[in-house]
């Protein structure tokens, strides 16, 4: 119970308050209380978009300024049916990879819909390099769906790797649920900026408790709000 509040926090308020960033040695900052996510983390009413067209990216997803990825070879999460992904460097019209998706892709089975996910197979993206990823409906899509993203510069990404190893021995030795490694492993991703990286970490737990489970159903629409929000801004 207490490891699925801490996510259940920081899966959440990430996206809208700031937050100081984890010592290398693997310590974790304090969580907030209870109080300070009730009063947002709902459903937006009404729902975003509509059931006919609710393509979207969730990681990366284009909610901040510049979207931040710590892997050469990220897990690409969206909700919706879409023909293809790809990749292409912004300004670019040239693909630097696609992918035309199969009939059944690899998902996530929540209570009303399902998320798809697939793991990038391209040369590994160059570190510090800003890329975008593209969604389309099918295969003369005029205007696919696009997030802009940028992965971690190597010094960047050498500091939140061993980081995290810090942490998963630290929290091994206390003998920590699976379960909850993977909470601390989320909130210190997300102390870094990097809640693309924990959004697709947290999809990835096995097992899930309900507190869990009952986050998960509530990500996909907040994520996509907020990114249909900055688009028209």
């Amino acid at each position: 119970m207490r490891s699925s509040r801490v996510f259940c926090l920081f899966i959440t308020v990430t996206m809208l308050l700031p937050l100081e960033l984890p010592a290398m040695s693997g310590e974790l900052s304090q969580a907030l209380s209870w109080d300070q996510i009730f009063g947002w983390l709902r459903r937006p009413k009404p729902p975003y978009g509509s059931r006919g067209d609710n393509l979207c990216a969730l990681s990366p997803a284009d909610v901040e300024n510049e979207t931040l990825m710590l892997s050469v070879r990220p897990m690409f999460l969206w909700r919706g049916d879409a023909y293809a992904i790809a990749l292409r460097t912004p300004n670019s019209e040239t693909h630097l990879w696609e992918q035309v998706l199969p009939g059944q892709t690899d998902g996530i089975k929540l209570k009303q819909e399902t998320l798809h996910r697939w793991q990038y197979s391209g040369q590994p993206l160059q570190s510090g390099k800003t890329y975008e990823f593209l969604l389309y409906r099918r295969v003369d899509d005029p205007a696919p769906k696009r997030s802009t993203f940028r992965i971690l510069a190597n010094a960047e990404q050498a500091e939140v790797r061993e980081m995290l190893a810090n942490l998963q021995a630290k929290s091994e030795r206390k003998n920590l649920m699976k379960e909850e490694i993977a909470v601390q492993r989320v909130q210190a991703l997300m102390e870094r900026s990097l809640w693309s990286d924990a959004v697709v970490e947290a999809y990835a737990i096995k097992q899930p408790s309900v507190e869990l489970l009952q986050v998960m159903q509530q990500i996909p629409d907040k994520i996509c709000k907020q990114a249909k929000d900055k688009a028209i801004r």
